[in-house]
């Protein structure tokens, strides 16, 4: 199929003719018809309109998929001679089935919404060359952009993004531009928005620079000049350049997730903490964390069945020293049973990781006397290197590939209160021995413990583990 251009020079005359509000065109006669009844046109060669065989007009998807011959009319704004405003019905630029000829004669008519004929006009094609000015009626893609809190301010094609980032969760999100100035936001997730150029790359090295394409998948409806197509699917591109940069750790982030027991009608609920590179603190972020409408939802009852969890963080809410990045990771959990049984849930933080964290893990906690408990987190290990790997490589800590032969060694640890008082703080020395606590820790709960390295400055804060609770006899 062949757009003419002549088509739509002629289109563009008749739609001030067929509304019947507007002054016609001295190339064509004018013709009054009232705007309300008209509501689509076609075109035929010749002077036979009686059949459909002689009907030229059409209007054409995206994919090249004929929609009518039929051609719509659509709202257009104009200004009349007197200088006042209105709204007329007013042709989009269509296309034509054959190729057409200087003076080849054609016959264009309206239709009223029943299919009764309104208007019957003979007229002569001119191929001039041109294409007339885009319809004001439709709305067009004009272009489209990222939006990332990594673009360089004084290069709008230019993405600076922190070293060890895994940049397929940079969370990029893309905006496409219309012509009557609208426009929208749309996740760059490989539905609409795409970038081609990065998948699965991960940065070490400070400077490192390549070339990816932002790619825009157009809807059927969706109209722009100059698309590409593939498979007979529309879309537009445009060319970004990304650099890594030294970000001191602060982006190299890590989301743990814990399963926490609140009964058997509810199930679990999940509490989130996040961790950085540049180890100076931790933050519990459950209460910011957002999910993903592309993964299922958390199934708080759903006993033996791995559940890919994404969870999302936008970071300026967790410290104002981050700037608008939403963070995500996905965290695989498995509900083993009830939280009243040994070993209930392990969790997967990386794909495939094995072994999980979670079996055999526990705080074993007893109430000696009215408001004295001890706790014992030892799990039943016998050696410390046993309890290290259960506790704390098994969280899969960050590490710095290009500075770090090996994950930091914890010297300390600390007992996380669950009414927010005082940790007890103790060197890995006294990963065995058993404390006391005044403060009452519910029976089949998760209470949580922090790993530190502490040095002549400050303490490097490096992961956090979840400890199902379990009192004598339960």
């Amino acid at each position: 199929m062949r757009p003419s251009g002549s088509l739509r020079h002629f289109l563009g005359s008749f739609a001030s003719i067929i509304a019947g509000s507007g002054p016609g065109q001295t190339t064509y006669p004018t013709v009054r018809i009232c705007a309300a009844t008209s509501v689509s046109v076609k075109l035929f060669t010749g002077s036979d309109f009686t059949t459909n065989e002689n009907c030229i007009s059409g209007y054409y998807d995206q994919s090249g998929k004929l929609v009518s011959q039929a051609i719509a009319l659509v709202p257009v704004t104009v200004q009349f001679p007197d200088g006042s405003t209105g709204t007329v019905s007013g042709v989009p630029v269509c296309y034509t089935n054959v190729r057409l000829a200087n003076a080849t004669p054609v016959t264009a008519v309206a239709y009223s919404s029943t299919g009764a004929v309104v208007s019957i006009r003979q007229l002569l094609i001119q191929n001039t060359g041109c294409i007339r000015l885009a319809d004001s009626g439709i709305k067009y893609v004009v272009g489209i952009e990222l939006r990332t809190p990594f673009l360089s301010s004084s290069d709008p094609t230019l993405i600076q993004f922190p070293i060890n980032v895994i940049l397929s969760n940079l969370n990029l999100m893309g905006i496409v531009r219309y012509s009557d100035g609208t426009s929208a936001m749309l996740p760059v997730d490989g539905t609409k928005f795409q970038i081609l150029g990065f998948n699965a790359f991960v940065s070490t090295i400070v400077g490192q620079s390549f070339d990816v394409v932002l790619k825009y998948n157009l809807s059927s409806d969706e109209a722009v000049f100059n698309a590409n197509s593939v498979d007979q699917v529309g879309f537009i591109t445009r060319a970004y350049r990304m650099t890594s940069i030294n970000s001191a750790g602060a982006y190299a982030l890590k989301l743990f997730a814990f399963p926490v027991w609140r009964d058997g009608i509810t199930g679990y609920r999940l509490d989130w903490f996040l961790y950085n590179l540049d180890r100076s603190t931790w933050w519990n972020v459950t209460s910011l964390v957002q999910f993903s409408p592309a993964f299922p939802a958390f199934q708080p009852l759903q006993y033996g069945v791995q559940q890919d969890i994404n969870a999302q963080v936008q970071l300026n809410k967790v410290d104002p020293t981050f700037t608008n990045y939403l963070f995500s990771a996905t965290v695989a959990i498995t509900l083993l049973g009830p939280g009243t049984q040994d070993s209930p849930w392990q969790i997967q933080f990386e794909p495939g990781q094995m072994p999980p964290y979670g079996p055999g893990n526990v705080a074993a906690v007893n109430e000696v006397q009215a408001n004295q408990y001890t706790i014992n987190i030892a799990s039943g290990c016998k050696k410390q290197s046993d309890w290290l790997q259960a506790l704390y490589y098994n969280t899969l800590p960050l590490t710095d590939p290009a500075t770090e032969a090996q994950l930091p060694v914890p010297t300390h640890f600390a007992i996380q209160m669950p009414d927010g008082s005082a940790p007890i703080v103790c060197p890995i020395s006294q990963w065995a021995s058993t404390f006391n606590t005044a403060v009452t820790i519910p029976d089949d709960s998760t209470l949580y413990v922090t790993f530190f390295m502490r040095t002549t400055t400050n303490d490097l804060q490096l992961s956090i583990c979840g400890l199902p609770v379990r009192y004598p006899g339960t």
